[in-house]
């Protein structure tokens, strides 16, 4: 016998946007599962922490109370060894390498719409619902309505992907001050609670070895602690006395070397990266578009091809501190056309 109502399963973190998603989905006449996914047990003692709850029971306990009002059976889904594997030694690996990674990104592909998303379908789910601040338009991923608080950068690997089908946003369309509003008017029990900053597994790799510091001709300026404590455009605790502001310019993981440089030596007018997806076909000519390079880095205009299967970005004005291990998240308009890895930049008057 069919079932008589479409069925979604939310993530629910326990914190208020993934709270307001599943009581939406609910009032609009779906039936809700609650899933909480945990991925990472923190060692408080070990990290030198103050004691705290962390990705863990507090969390579970604020999702179950949430799920409890709004009447909705509530699960618990174990994430940690596939959130190890594809997530924390994938960020270490990429650390070694002398990058930066993003860990969001690949929680978000691995986790949240790989494994929820296969364990929502053998529930008999039709969607995943989330509280990310994104939105899908016309089967394209697209910008959040909260400039502020718009996640899409994190998502660009959906972009081109048959998964979009099976996803849904239901506040991707609010702001902040809308959803805190909608929570208090449903009275979830999670209404005033703050937002989660922290990373939720630790980023410094134990296996760091220290090091030289050099600048750009080679020479050693000073000594280094790991190349994991280091990113490029970092200037705060790169422990050189120089009479000038000096900034990380590149990481040398061959030789453990962390290269300083002046503040213009971190602009780029070219970022070259893979590229991990694209909406439909790759374009065969150069398109205008606008990337950006972190979450919080202002769209950029820029002239963009693809190469030898990667992402060429030629920006229009020089961008600062372009990251390799970040995401190139390629946009024309509200839409995300794909992305990529960043593999590096080229400076201002290099070859075409």
């Amino acid at each position: 016998m069919a079932r008589g109502r479409r069925r979604v399963v939310a993530a629910m973190s326990g914190g208020v946007d993934s709270s307001v998603a599943a009581a939406l989905a609910r009032e609009r006449g779906s039936e809700v599962i609650g899933a909480t996914l945990v991925m990472w047990t923190c060692d408080l003692e070990s990290s030198g922490r103050r004691a705290r709850e962390c990705c863990g029971s507090r969390d579970v306990r604020d999702a179950r109370a949430v799920a409890a009002a709004i009447g909705i059976p509530h699960e618990v889904v174990d994430g940690r060894a596939e959130f190890v594997e594809r997530v924390a030694h994938a960020a270490r690996d990429a650390q070694a390498r002398g990058l930066t990674p993003n860990p969001c990104v690949l929680c978000n592909e691995h986790l949240k719409f790989g494994l929820l998303l296969d364990w929502a379908r053998r529930q008999g789910a039709d969607a995943v619902v989330t509280g990310h601040y994104a939105k899908i338009e016309g089967g394209a991923l697209c910008r959040a309505a909260d400039r502020a608080k718009d996640q899409s950068y994190f998502l660009f690997t959906l972009a081109g992907d048959a998964r979009l089908a099976e996803i849904e946003f239901p506040v991707g369309g609010m702001t902040k001050a809308e959803v805190r509003a909608s929570a208090r008017m449903m009275g979830l029990p999670v209404a005033g609670k703050r937002e989660s900053q922290d990373l939720c597994f630790p980023v410094a790799d134990a296996g760091d070895r220290p090091g030289e510091v050099v600048d750009l001709e080679g020479r050693v300026i000073g000594r280094h602690s790991g190349l994991s404590r280091y990113t490029v455009g970092q200037r705060r605790g790169v422990g050189v006395a120089a009479g000038r502001r000096l900034y990380v310019v590149a990481l040398r993981p061959e030789g453990n070397q962390v290269v300083l440089g002046d503040e213009e030596d971190l602009l780029v007018t070219r970022v070259r990266a893979s590229m991990v997806s694209w909406r439909g076909d790759p374009p065969e000519r150069p398109i205008e578009a606008e990337v950006r390079i972190r979450l919080r880095h202002e769209p950029a205009a820029a002239r963009v091809r693809i190469e030898a299967g990667g992402i060429v970005a030629d920006v229009v004005e020089p961008l600062r501190a372009v990251t390799p291990g970040q995401a190139l998240v390629v946009y024309q308009g509200e839409e995300i056309l794909g992305g990529g890895w960043i593999l590096g930049g080229d400076q201002p008057g290099m070859g075409v």
